[in-house]
């Protein structure tokens, strides 16, 4: 969202950053649909708040990673003034979002100001009026609550800052896009006719009288937190925490991650941008970089958590840890955490188009993360895999990379060299891990809000009111709805010892 328009000799952007479209809806293929035109409307009071804001310019920018999805945005939206700190992107709302387009994008994706014609959808930011002959799908949000809908409601316009509900509405606006150009078999998920959720209560109501306030968050003290992975999900809870840096008292965070940025990221991270996949920025510093415009004080570990436990400047001598979000998006990461038993763990992560997070909290019972996530095998040396890429030709080749994640032309330079200890040796190792499953961002970004929402619950009301029934909260964006169970711990795990309880 906070990009720069600078795109120059990017390779391969038409077979990369396209993860969201391999099969999401039950074995549908969204390749098949082909990209469509969507028109976008915002009504003016509305997006003239910072509440109208917030969700605006992050539906924008999920919108315009949606390569081979969306090929046109007809933005229908007034000329008023941007809020900080959106005022950097563009002094007025249109040309603001035009910006944040041209930056994601580089053409891939055209925008325009204007109604437009044959559009497959429109979404409203706010209660737009003028398209009754049409089907609009509605958003709205105040601080906690949002509602995404096909009905017009009359509701208060308030200024609050705080973006949850704003940005969890925006995801669920661009998973309705999405399913609607994916052409969505109702029996396999549904669309958002009425659909009214709070993210204090993480509950669904029936009307917006039902709904709860939710806390007003200007006097809270956040913990010590450590970040460890700064891809879609981390960013996200980056692009979360720093757009509260004004009413949350935040002391400085810790920032994990070793690896960099490349085009196969940029369907869903929202805080990279062009000269980050040119340049292979590292993710850490993508973080940093936004926090430190926030204000924020960060420090960063350009390597894996298992490292900077021991070698870090940063890290807590005697390795105790209150407060983790683990961002990280395999099982061996995942273990390593554990392993040093923080106190709390809250873990962010994403399967086909559902949104999850978690609560591990030492000695509670629960699961904790070793229990049930089992560390992928590795079952190939950098060798054996050099020797299988070299038989595939090139589509094959950049299609392999795309799955794994990995950067093509690192991966390219350790087949024509093996050497040893280098970037394309690191590279050529994300293929050892198991398949990788369809990514699309508006998901990953669910993902973040719903972090720092638990994270919030849980310092103002308690473990027990964040989690009333269980440790978890899966929020599905295909099905609209969500789900929690209770997990207990594996009783073959470590973590039920005496010593934890």
């Amino acid at each position: 969202m906070f990009g720069r328009t600078d795109w120059a000799e990017i390779p391969n952007l038409q077979t990369l950053g396209d993860r969201h479209l391999w099969g999401l809806f039950e074995g549908q293929n969204m390749r098949e649909n082909g990209a469509r035109a969507v028109r976008l409307i915002a009504e003016q009071e509305y997006v003239s708040t910072l509440q109208g804001q917030h969700m605006l310019f992050l539906l924008v920018d999920l919108l315009s990673r949606q390569f081979g999805v969306v090929g046109h945005i007809h933005l229908d939206v007034a000329n008023v003034p941007t809020h900080e700190p959106y005022r950097q992107m563009g002094g007025d709302v249109a040309g603001a979002a035009l910006n944040i387009v041209a930056s994601n994008s580089q053409g891939r994706i055209e925008a325009s100001r204007g109604k437009g014609q044959d559009v497959a959808c429109t979404v409203s930011v706010g209660f737009a009026t003028g398209f009754q002959d049409e089907v609009v799908t509605y958003g709205w949000s105040d601080g906690w609550n949002v509602y995404v809908g096909r009905n017009v409601l009359q509701v208060p316009y308030t200024n609050g800052s705080i973006p949850l509900g704003p940005y969890f509405g925006a995801c669920v606006l661009a998973s309705e896009v999405f399913k609607r150009i994916g052409c969505l078999n109702e029996r396999f998920g549904k669309f958002a006719y009425t659909f009214y959720y709070s993210l204090w209560t993480g509950q669904e109501y029936s009307s917006l009288d039902d709904m709860p306030r939710g806390q007003a968050l200007s006097k809270v003290e956040l913990p010590e937190l450590v970040i460890v992975g700064l891809g879609a999900v981390g960013q996200a809870v980056s692009l979360v925490l720093g757009m509260m840096a004004d009413i949350l008292t935040i002391p400085p965070i810790i920032l994990i991650d070793g690896d960099h940025y490349d085009s196969t990221n940029h369907n869903r991270c929202v805080l990279g941008d062009g000269k980050d996949v040119k340049q292979k920025t590292k993710k850490v510093q993508i973080a940093e970089r936004f926090l430190m415009s926030r204000d924020i004080v960060v420090r960063t570990y350009d390597g894996t958590w298992e490292k900077f436990v021991f070698e870090s400047p940063d890290r807590n001598t005697d390795f105790q840890y209150e407060w983790v979000l683990s961002c990280v998006d395999n099982n061996v990461a995942r273990h390593s955490i554990q392993q040093l038993w923080p106190h709390f763990i809250l873990g962010g992560s994403t399967v086909n188009m559902t949104s999850n997070v978690t609560l591990y909290e030492r000695g509670s019972g629960f699961e904790c993360m070793k229990c049930y996530n089992q560390p992928e095998e590795n079952p190939e040396s950098p060798e054996e895999l050099r020797n299988a890429l070299l038989q595939k030709d090139e589509e094959q080749f950049l299609r392999l990379c795309q799955k794994a994640g990995a950067d093509p032309t690192l991966v390219m330079d350790y087949l024509k060299t093996a050497q040893c200890g280098s970037l394309g040796e690191a590279e050529i190792r994300k293929f050892e891990s198991t398949t990788i499953e369809p990514s699309v961002g508006f998901v990953s970004v669910a993902a973040g809000v719903l972090v720092v929402s638990q994270l919030l619950r849980c310092l103002t009301s308690g473990v027990n009111e964040a989690f009333p029934n269980a440790h978890n909260l899966y929020f599905s964006l295909l099905k609209l709805g969500h789900t929690s169970y209770p997990a207990l711990a594996n009783p073959e795990c470590d973590c039920r010892s005496q010593y934890f309880q």
